[in-house]
């Protein structure tokens, strides 16, 4: 079976995209054995490698990016590791386009899509339901999440 991988990331001079995996053909999650990556669009900060796996083995694997400074040595890694299966046992061949995934910034957290389009978007079924907002001062409030959780008495097993 073939995999291409491929994923969008602008590096620097002297920085190279590396996958690590749980396969064999990844180097094992050893990151000395990591496979580089092949810059394809230096326009679009395209990198892809193709891997061929040998005879019938189970496409189900977990794997990582990382980038590494050829100089220093030093690494940048993705949040979280990735899992793939694939989904049709009878492909010969599968092209993986992945997205890189940041480990969060504190600062930029009440920024995030999850609060400016969920938690603090004053709508009516947030501040009935599960959210009450105080105005302190001019731009200024307190907001109280009501969380609904069972209960469960101590002495139960």
């Amino acid at each position: 079976m073939k995999l291409v991988f491929k994923i969008a990331y602008r590096t620097v001079w002297g920085q190279r995209l590396r996958l690590s995996g749980s396969l064999s053909e990844l180097g094992a999650f050893d990151e000395e054995k990591a496979r580089d990556m092949n810059l394809t669009d230096s326009d679009k900060n395209l990198w892809e490698l193709e891997v061929s796996l040998p005879g019938e083995k189970t496409p189900s694997f977990d794997y990582r990016y990382f980038v590494e400074d050829e100089n220093t040595g030093f690494r940048i890694y993705e949040c979280a590791d990735r899992h793939f299966l694939l989904p049709n046992k009878g492909a010969d061949a599968a092209e993986i386009h992945d997205q890189w995934r940041s480990a969060p910034d504190e600062e930029n957290t009440l920024f995030s899509s999850a609060f400016t389009e969920a938690l603090l978007k004053p709508k009516k079924i947030w501040k009935d339901r599960f959210v009450s907002f105080e105005k302190q001062k001019e731009d200024e409030y307190i907001v109280r999440f009501q969380i609904h959780i069972a209960r469960i008495d101590p002495r139960h097993r």
